[in-house]
């Protein structure tokens, strides 16, 4: 679908204006990762720094991933799970295909969640001791991940014990 030929964004600072003619859209193919991608080089390109574009996701863009066997190998032994929510500790045992906010769920923790599709941001929380692997993520910044923030619906354990906290 093209685009429309009208302004697409302007504002009372000194924020750069696009018009539809500006850009090609025939490197878009799929819907959400792509316009993620098309939008933030296109910001960028005209001179918007990487840390003030913020990408909105309001459905999920593909279906809910399943769990990813990538790392499966390395840690195909359970994991001793244990994760805090509002101070109170819920302790579990979980395998490495399964998601620490299903596995949660299941050991009877009250966690935060919406979506479950890596979009909403609901379940993050922050890994204060192990490894682990996210298989999607569309709401964390690059700063959250690197400071050890993860979705917990798509987040699997790859060490023996794992530690995770909605409180942070």
């Amino acid at each position: 679908m093209p685009l429309p030929s009208s302004t697409v964004a302007t504002t009372s600072r000194s924020t750069p204006t696009f018009t539809a003619a500006s850009f090609s859209t025939s490197s878009i193919t799929s819907p959400a990762k792509s316009a993620s991608t098309f939008a933030t080089s296109a910001l960028t390109a005209a001179g918007v720094a990487k840390s003030n574009i913020h990408f909105e996701l309001f459905t999920a863009a593909t279906p809910a991933a399943t769990p990813a066997t990538t790392k499966a190998s390395s840690a195909s032994a359970e994991s001793y799970v244990t994760v805090i929510l509002d101070g109170e500790e819920t302790h579990f045992h979980q395998g490495p295909k399964d998601f620490v906010l299903d596995a949660a769920l299941d050991a009877g923790a009250d966690v935060p969640y919406a979506c479950k599709g890596a979009v909403c941001c609901t379940c993050r929380a922050k890994v204060l001791e192990g490894d682990v692997e996210m298989a999607m993520n569309y709401s964390l910044t690059d700063q959250e991940v690197e400071e050890g923030y993860v979705l917990t619906c798509q987040t699997m354990p790859r060490s023996e014990r794992v530690r995770i906290s909605y409180d942070e």
